[in-house]
């Protein structure tokens, strides 16, 4: 017996030398059946068996002493003894903390002659009053909505900007926000022709986002002339829910009108063009409930004059907008229907897509790829790489460029009031974008960061890091714990899937990941 804990005393001593000083950066999880390491630095996933699921846990605490207690010298000596072997062959358990946070590398270079999206804010005006939007007069994090459009000039200067500043960009996008676009109809269809008439020689893909309240017959035709043109209609499903939160002025809902323009758009475009042009935005506000999304999912599937390909995307509300969503809940007296009490934390939603991921044709099949791309698409390294990139951002000014109805430059549409990056008088002004968006970002992110689990596969981006014209840490950090935990879930799922078939998830493999235009 005593030979035996020297053995294992010896052991541990040698896998001691094989450890970073501090804590490795990585995670375990475990399915029914299996228990895995998930390691950050080389974005490897290794299968344990419970002992060395126990023991990678006390290596990962710092804990590595309190091994001995785990079981039976012998099957300990063993389990570190692979475990040794792994980490020599995988080169796991490589650092305790990542060195630094690589940034864009020729920004200039980027920002003048690469930009790949511009999006315009045609309007702050909207001809409805969610009770989720953030332009809601009671969400004090944004603007409220409006009396402002953007007019001609500056949407076509924007044209003319982009068009400059896309000269190595093989495809150019552009986009239209709000606001409701369609209250400015005439700028939107006019800068449109306006790109196809000034870049005859560059392939255009249009695309904007819309109650569809505005979707006339005769836009529609017109809209249709346009090509590569696609068009995101928020929709939340059956007209019991739609209506619950997607209501006008006057507080009527507005889901027939919203249908009617659908209707309008699919016979504009035809059946084959409808379902690879039509895409649906949905908001899954309180109350959350498997009912409600089973009712969505019957109500898409009994639309038979919609194409069924059309994707369609669901998301929780912003962070940001959950106090106006109180508010409105409150002042229409919907506190109880809406089951506020219990909001927090909730997963009926990734339960529901988990639960029927392999049913053809869900509402949240796209909801489902978007969780497992991101493990799908991870890098993996044989060797040790000590720096991260800039988590989920873009680069500022270049994959997105937004302008404001007043010409202001942002970096895209979701950021809320942050500081802006330039004008298009100016353009974008480059030490401001370094000294906010590219070194202030890294240099306080860095300080979590570091030595964070999440680092290699991470989403954050901008949005929703800043207070004012300040990076805000603390902010950030709590949003990443929400991101960690529903990767966590998503982690789990993945594995769960392959376990029950190991080509499960192959069509990721054709999937470009690439977040969708506006």
């Amino acid at each position: 017996m005593g030979e035996n804990n020297q053995i294992l005393q010896e052991m541990i001593k040698e896998l001691q030398k094989k450890l970073p000083d501090g804590r490795p950066i990585g995670i375990t999880f475990s399915t029914e059946e299996k228990k895995y390491y998930y390691d950050t630095v080389t974005g490897k996933i290794i299968t344990c068996d419970d002992l060395a699921y126990q023991i990678v846990e006390k290596i990962l605490d710092g804990k590595v002493n309190e091994i001995v207690q785990l079981s039976e010298p012998e099957n300990l000596t063993e389990s570190i003894r692979n475990i040794i072997d792994v980490i020599e062959y995988e080169k796991i358990f490589a650092l305790s903390k990542f060195e630094k946070m690589v940034d864009f590398g020729e920004y200039e270079d980027l920002i003048q002659n690469q930009l790949e999206q511009l999006t315009l804010e045609l309007t702050e005006k909207c001809n409805l009053r969610c009770g989720y939007c953030i332009y809601n007069e009671a969400c004090e994090k944004n603007r409220d909505f409006g009396d402002k459009d953007m007019d001609e000039e500056t949407a076509l200067k924007a044209i003319d900007y982009a068009k400059t500043h896309s000269g190595k960009t093989d495809t150019l996008h552009i986009g239209y926000y709000g606001g409701e676009p369609l209250v400015n109809y005439p700028v939107m269809i006019k800068s449109m022709r306006y790109a196809l008439e000034t870049m005859k020689n560059r392939k255009l893909h249009f695309a904007f986002t819309t109650n569809a309240v505005l979707l006339t017959k005769d836009k529609c035709k017109e809209l249709a002339e346009i090509p590569n043109l696609s068009v995101t209609v928020s929709l939340d499903g059956p007209e019991k829910w739609h209506d619950f939160y997607r209501r006008n002025m006057h507080g009527d809902g507005s889901f027939h009108q919203t249908l009617q323009g659908i209707k309008n758009l699919v016979d504009a475009f035809g059946y084959d063009r409808a379902k690879e042009n039509i895409l649906f935005s949905m908001v899954y506000a309180p109350p959350y409930s498997e009912e409600r999304l089973e009712e969505t999912q019957k109500f898409f599937e009994e639309l038979k004059w919609l194409p069924s390909e059309c994707v369609k995307f669901i998301t929780y509300p912003d962070e940001e907008s959950m106090d106006t969503i109180y508010k409105y809940l409150q002042k229409n007296q919907l506190l109880e229907a809406a089951k506020w009490g219990n909001t927090e934390l909730d997963f009926s939603l990734s339960d529901y897509s988990h639960k029927h991921e392999k049913q053809p044709g869900m509402f949240t099949e796209k909801l489902m790829t978007d969780s497992y791309l991101p493990i799908r698409k991870r890098a993996i390294f044989d060797v040790v790489m000590d720096s991260i990139r800039m988590n989920g951002c873009c680069v500022p000014g270049q994959r997105k460029l937004y302008v404001t109805v007043n010409g202001e430059f942002r970096i895209c549409e979701r950021v809320g009031n942050i500081p802006t990056i330039g004008n298009i008088e100016n353009g974008i002004d480059i030490d401001k974008v370094k000294k906010i968006y590219i070194d202030g970002y890294r240099n306080e992110s860095m300080k979590k960061c570091s030595s964070c689990w999440y680092a290699r596969i991470c989403s954050i981006c901008y949005c929703g890091c800043y207070t004012g014209e300040k990076f805000d840490l603390g902010k950030k950090t709590e949003m990443c714990e929400e991101r960690k935990a529903s990767c966590l879930r998503s982690l789990k799922a993945y594995f769960e899937a392959l376990e029950n078939d190991i080509h499960a998830m192959d069509h990721l493999d054709s999937i470009t990941d690439r977040k969708s235009v506006v």
